[in-house]
């Protein structure tokens, strides 16, 4: 049994995107552009390898897009091995992510089973399973009740976008047309009897201007893509696509798992963009593998037993005003970053970022779960004797998004540096996460034995109790 599970264990090779999707020649040419850019294959006009990079990534992240969208409205109940590793894990071509065992892992992590854990952590494809069923609720409450000037605001920031893509291609078809006649005029100056060096340079010429023909009419080819995808969102949208023609109940999936994945690909931008990775995507890439060769990615196994463990550390980090541990559903994202807490939910991005190490990238996400509860309230700085309250007074020159970097700055040192009798932390802010983000009473007790700062806290909280 094992010798036949091995044999019918995905390879992911190149161009395996076409494996997880129907055959869509324009996209699959979008795709091996892409690749060429990452690779460096088209840096035929000594282009800054950075642009290259850039233009590569959003390629791929549109790809991606189009690619999930199609799996959700055609088979997202029943999906291929294929398209699993697509759709949770981003993987797309193993010319993409070369060197390293990533590739050997992910077909193997489909085939383990959940496991038992203190808390529910989910891939997309069953993460799309809950939604679609209504089992979790819409990431946002926006998503559920959708108001028709957002829509229309949406449609604009859309419209505005196709016409600045139609100009930009107005501009390419002027170079096409000026390079063909710069092309027919170096063919028309070839002349059998010419002198060898003015046959080399009219070669040359011709070489030069063809490459950077094919480079305009693949750019052109790029942006009909994008037009067409931004035409199909506004008329999806408008007038219901696929969703008139299903039964209501499939078309409330549908529109469910629609609007989840919208959001969703906010998420995984944010998330990037938290772990100071401004340049990014869903799709995996060989540039978000850590440094650190001990560490290969954020599987469900290895987020459930970390979580564990910090929360052995936090023990209240989960718990509700009485008391009552209710742990937040956990999702892994394709993609690289820094992960979010949204309402009762922790995304997790597949990779920490690449220069962060992964136990320090969990911290500061549960320091952002820690300050969303702190902060969900609408008058969260005028409740006395609450944690957001207080280490705002702590901080009352900070504004909203400076508060919430030095909260997270903070909880990370108070779950490093602090747990280990280092005091790093000022005495105000350290008496607050005493009080509010408690350690267990067995570190409390070696922290007791360890300075003079530590025996007071402890000693002031034995003595109210």
């Amino acid at each position: 049994m094992d010798k036949q599970k091995q044999t019918q264990r995905i390879t992911i090779d190149d161009k395996f995107y076409r494996r997880a999707q129907a055959a869509d020649h324009a996209l699959n040419a979008n795709i091996e552009t892409a690749i060429e850019l990452y690779l460096g294959h088209r840096d035929r006009k000594k282009t800054d390898a950075a642009l290259n990079f850039e233009k590569a990534l959003g390629i791929l992240s549109m790809s991606y897009v189009k690619m999930v969208n199609t799996i959700i409205r055609e088979d997202w109940k029943t999906l291929t091995p294929e398209r699993k590793l697509l759709l949770n894990f981003g993987v797309m071509d193993a010319r993409l992510a070369q060197g390293g065992k990533v590739l050997d892992l992910l077909p193997a992590e489909l085939e383990k089973a959940a496991g038992k854990f203190m808390l529910e952590v989910y891939y997309l494809n069953e993460w799309f399973e809950k939604i679609g069923r209504g089992v979790i609720p819409l990431t946002s409450d926006v998503a559920q009740t959708k108001a028709v000037s957002q829509k229309k605001e949406q449609d604009e920031r859309v419209k505005a976008k196709i016409r600045d893509i139609e100009k930009k291609l107005q501009v390419k078809y002027k170079e096409e047309f000026e390079g063909f006649q710069e092309l027919l005029q170096a063919f028309n100056e070839l002349n059998p009897e010419a002198e060898a060096s003015d046959k080399l340079r009219l070669l040359r010429k011709i070489r030069k201007t063809g490459a950077a023909l094919e480079a305009i009419i693949k750019d052109q080819s790029l942006g009909h893509t994008e037009i067409e995808n931004l035409s199909a969102k506004i008329s999806e949208d408008g007038e219901g696509g696929d969703v008139s023609a299903m039964d209501s109940r499939r078309a409330d999936q549908f529109r469910r798992l629609r609007e989840e994945f919208d959001l969703l690909v906010n998420v995984m931008r944010s998330c990037a963009v938290r772990g100071g990775v401004l340049r990014n995507t869903p799709v995996l890439v060989d540039k978000w593998i850590p440094l650190d060769t001990r560490f290969s990615l954020f599987t469900r196994t290895y987020v459930a037993q970390k979580l564990e463990e910090l929360e052995s550390k936090d023990p209240t980090i989960f718990h509700d005003r009485g008391g009552r541990r209710v742990p937040p559903r956990v999702l892994i994202l394709p993609g690289v970053g820094t992960g979010m807490a949204w309402q009762d939910r922790i995304m997790m991005p597949l990779f920490p970022p690449p220069t962060m190490p992964p136990e320090a990238s969990m911290i500061r996400t549960l320091g952002s779960f820690r300050w969303f509860a702190a902060t969900k309230s609408f008058n969260w700085k005028d409740l006395p004797g609450e944690l957001g309250s207080a280490y705002h007074m702590a901080r009352p020159d900070l504004d909203f998004t400076k508060l919430s970097k030095n909260f997270i700055d903070d909880y990370f040192d108070w779950m490093t540096r602090e747990a280990q009798g280092f005091q790093v932390l000022d005495a105000e802010v350290r008496k607050i996460f005493w009080k509010y983000i408690p350690f267990p009473r067995e570190l409390k007790e070696d922290l007791f034995k360890r300075a003079t700062v530590y025996r007071q806290l402890y000693g002031e909280e034995l003595r109210k109790q």
